[in-house]
């Protein structure tokens, strides 16, 4: 199998190719774009996670026709590396939400929403309907309909809890996708190397300006690099993924067409859904072949006639922070993360670029560099940064009161200039 090369990574958004490549890429992409979305060849179609998980968070007829899809193009569909260990990761969260919070949540709604307030209508209006006795007659009639139907729907729900009790463990959409193309993952070492050109790519970026660069600067973004915010303990996924893909171009010499719902973040398309030039262009670079990044949504509507809507949040395991608090939070704590790897490199704690920083803190300590108070502070802002990465809006309401956020961000602004003292005194 092909191994990705250091001369063969994205490593910077700068493009470095001369006017004819310029003009001979684009015009591959240009005249080429329409096949690949119609599907009309063999290009690879790389799936991504979420287009996986999509199949668990849909109703059941729906998962049919997704289904009846990968089974009619199963020779062209792949699974990169690190988009397996994405979906193993969060597959069964998937299924236990869905019964969670979609049919428990209709059969909640359909009391709460529908009979419980038919009732209190019925008892506010209780004088007056005296008067209009059919009417009072038809809400009763009514009320008792749809208690029989919330009492059969709780049935089906039971029923289906049971069919699918064990869907973990005997799943025909797995036996399916193990039909998928699988050979393209990164070996160890290449883990390693793209791991610390992600990590020096994006060590002097400003994290408070991140977001609105990704959407409106023009050949800034690469591959992962709002999941520097979404996803801080780990943000390396979509970077291996893009060059798992490109090492099938490079082994096969073919373009290669990547799917996914992921696409209000920047970093995969602009987010008027627009390809971004310089991916393509170092794509072409690299591989002299094109990569098509498509819209799932828009993707799906056209060939099947459906977007294939979720039925429950978060369908991975991070979401989009709406709270401009909780946004703050995150931006300091990857400024304080930054500075603790500053340090661990400073004082040359052996491969800290691939360590995770609750190690890099623990050798610091150990080096009498932190004070184990002060590394007690830095874990417990790092678990909050953790849970609002992670955990739903509702859960967050529930656990964290606007004060506490306050309280937290002022925390990490006295540790972000703790340690950039300790880094002076070094």
């Amino acid at each position: 199998m092909i191994k990705i090369q250091k001369n063969q990574t994205f490593k910077s958004p700068e493009i470095s190719i001369d006017l004819k490549t310029y003009k001979k890429a684009i015009e591959h992409y240009y005249n080429n774009f329409n096949d690949a979305l119609e599907m009309n060849n063999d290009i690879p179609i790389f799936l991504d996670t979420n287009i996986l998980l999509r199949f668990y968070s849909i109703s059941f007829k729906q998962r049919e026709l997704l289904r009846m899809f990968f089974k009619d193009n199963f020779r062209k569909l792949c699974l990169s590396g690190q988009v397996q260990k994405e979906f193993i990761k969060n597959r069964e969260d998937v299924i236990q939400k869905y019964f969670q919070s979609a049919l428990e949540s209709m059969s909640e709604s359909l009391k709460s929403d529908i009979i419980d307030r038919t009732i209190k209508y019925k008892s506010d209006h209780k004088e007056v309907l005296k008067d209009f006795d059919y009417i009072d007659k038809a809400i009763e009639k009514q009320i008792k309909s749809f208690e029989k139907v919330s009492n059969d729907l709780k049935k089906d729900i039971d029923k289906f809890r049971i069919e699918n009790k064990q869907l973990n463990f005997s799943d025909d959409f797995l036996d399916l996708i193990d039909t998928f193309n699988q050979n393209y993952k990164l070996e160890d070492d290449e883990i390693d190397f793209l791991k610390t050109e992600f990590s020096n790519l994006t060590k002097n970026l400003d994290i408070q300006k991140l977001k609105n660069d990704i959407t409106k600067k023009v050949n800034f973004a690469i591959p992962g690099l709002a999941d520097i915010i979404e996803k801080p303990e780990n943000p390396f996924g979509d970077y291996f993924i893009y060059h798992e893909m490109i090492k099938c171009a490079l082994d096969k010499k073919t373009d290669i067409i990547f799917l996914t719902y992921d696409t209000t973040k920047g970093d995969w398309m602009k987010p008027n859904k627009e390809a971004h030039i310089h991916y393509i262009l170092k794509t072409f670079e690299i591989t002299g072949q094109a990569i098509f990044i498509l819209d799932a949504e828009r993707f799906f509507e056209k060939h099947l006639k459906t977007n294939f809507e979720s039925l429950i949040e978060d369908t991975i395991s991070y979401h989009t922070i709406d709270n401009p608090l909780e946004q703050d939070i995150l931006l300091e704590c990857v400024t304080l993360e930054r500075i603790i790897r500053t340090i661990a490199e400073f004082v040359c704690i052996e491969r800290s670029e691939l360590k995770p920083s609750g190690m890099l803190l623990r050798t610091l300590v150990e080096m009498n560099i932190i004070e184990k108070d002060k590394y007690q502070q830095i874990r417990d802002v790092m678990t909050v940064r953790s849970q609002i990465t992670h955990r739903s809006k509702e859960f967050l309401k529930q656990r964290y009161s606007n004060d506490f956020l306050i309280r937290t961000f002022d925390l990490i602004e006295e540790l972000i200039d703790y340690l950039n003292q300790k880094y002076s005194e070094l």
